[in-house]
């Protein structure tokens, strides 16, 4: 009786801190052009209790790339709005929303190889209407201002604003995203899992690659936080109660069905050139494995890159995890991003609720494993399919893009089934999967 007194009163203490958090110093970007854009941002804001005021609409392409002229335009938008606000000194957050612009195309060329500006949309926004704005469009990345810092942010002390984006593969994975964030959440530490994921390490540098992320773990292991770290070429999937998931290595590598029970709350990163170049499923025309694809399994808050970045410039990993998880609620997520993040007009993008946080709860739920798991693979692949399930199946549901019925394996029986579907036309397909009254859908690429 005492220990459900107890849990009793502190949900009613979170729920109380989180409450009192405010989200009158943040502003939400609100592209008219595009009917995602205002769902989201009209969502976010309902959710959240943002003030009408705070909420910037502007005319912009609903296009991922635009180029500098289109950005001054949407700038001068931002800026006259921010300016005409009567408590513009008190902003301190800027959120994006999909449906706006991602990054911000230039003729710099490095050699002709790697784009040294291009940075990302967000990024550039990072430092309008303060003394580093000069340095918008400018050939190379800048030092963060507020990289390492160990004190909650204030835009008056740093001169930048911190830039978080709510974005994913479809507007029903940002939803999902704004519903399982926010201030304080509560994480059982008994029984979640921290991943430290090193499988896309694999070059001669794969020792620099892991010594980035060494110090990272060491930390959850030294603050006794259950973790985990992977040096398997094969990703790391299927995990239950993940809290955390970083990783590192080169370009992104083909998609992941991660399959993993995430905690509220839950962050990532993806630190590997171009592991968010892209939020439209379309444009993700190799089937790479982006940030994208974390949000869309569960992954609250995540950073990943536009475009290519230098060794020099890589995420601090122990500074986030110490500033995210070393005491508990005290920094939110983009404040913890941004702390870790040495660049900026550069590729970064960090995707998230920027006042999403976590409380220590012991008491919290633990999610409970999936009793029905399906492993698929090779994803893509030249037509022929396995399928391994921890159930048996009973049937299978091969549907194209459009939701239109192509195959049915109906009267099944068995936990191990190759499927041909050479057959068709190269493209995105879905499986369903059923076992029982449990279905699974899985998006596969034929090639």
């Amino acid at each position: 009786m005492k220990t459900i007194l107890l849990s009793l009163a502190l949900i009613m203490v979170l729920n109380s801190l989180s409450q009192s958090v405010s989200y009158s110093d943040v502003a939400v970007i609100v592209n008219d052009n595009s009917q995602v854009s205002m769902d989201i941002a009209n969502y976010f804001q309902s959710e959240r209790n943002i003030p009408s005021e705070n909420m910037i609409h502007v005319l912009a392409p609903s296009t991922e790339i635009i180029d500098s002229i289109e950005f001054v335009q949407i700038r001068s938008q931002i800026e006259s709005h921010l300016l005409n606000m009567p408590n513009v000194g008190s902003i301190n957050y800027l959120v994006t929303t999909k449906g706006l612009p991602l990054k911000v195309d230039s003729s710099y060329m490095d050699n002709g190889v790697y784009s040294i500006k291009n940075a990302s949309f967000d990024s550039e926004l990072s430092l309008i209407l303060g003394p580093l704005s000069s340095s918008i469009g400018q050939n190379g990345a800048l030092n963060n201002p507020y990289y390492g810092d160990s004190m909650n942010f204030d835009r008056d002390s740093s001169g930048i604003f911190l830039v978080t984006r709510l974005d994913g593969y479809s507007k029903a994975d940002v939803f999902a995203l704004i519903d399982r964030s926010g201030p304080m959440k509560g994480l059982n530490k008994l029984s979640a899992k921290g991943i430290v994921d090193l499988n896309n390490a694999t070059a001669s540098d794969s020792a620099f690659f892991a010594s980035q992320f060494m110090p990272a773990y060491d930390f959850f292991g030294a603050n006794q936080w259950n973790s985990e770290i992977d040096l398997h070429s094969d990703p790391y999937i299927q995990q239950d109660n993940v809290f955390s998931y970083l990783s590192i290595g080169h370009g992104p590598q083909p998609t992941t069905v991660y399959d993993n029970n995430w905690t509220e709350g839950a962050v990532g990163a993806m630190i590997m050139c171009s592991s968010a170049y892209t939020f439209d499923q379309d444009e993700n025309s190799d089937d790479h494995c982006l940030v994208a694809n974390l949000i869309a399994d569960g992954c609250t808050g995540i950073i990943g890159y536009t475009d290519v970045f230098y060794f020099s410039q890589i995420w601090n990993s122990e500074l986030f995890v110490e500033r995210y998880f070393g005491n508990s609620g005290t920094f939110n997520l983009a404040e913890s991003f941004y702390m870790a993040e040495k660049s900026l007009s550069w590729h970064s993008v960090v995707i998230g609720d920027p006042k999403a946080s976590i409380m220590v709860d012991n008491f919290a739920e633990i999610i409970q494993p999936k009793l029905f798991n399906i492993n698929l693979y090779p994803n893509p692949s030249n037509g022929v399919i396995n399928i391994k399930s921890t159930k048996m199946i009973n049937s299978i549901l091969v549907m194209d893009i459009q939701g239109s019925l192509v195959k049915n394996y109906s009267n099944q029986n068995g936990t191990s089934i190759k499927l041909d579907l050479s057959e068709l036309e190269s493209g995105i397909y879905f499986i369903q999967i059923s076992s029982g009254n449990e279905t699974i859908q899985k998006r596969v690429v034929v090639n």
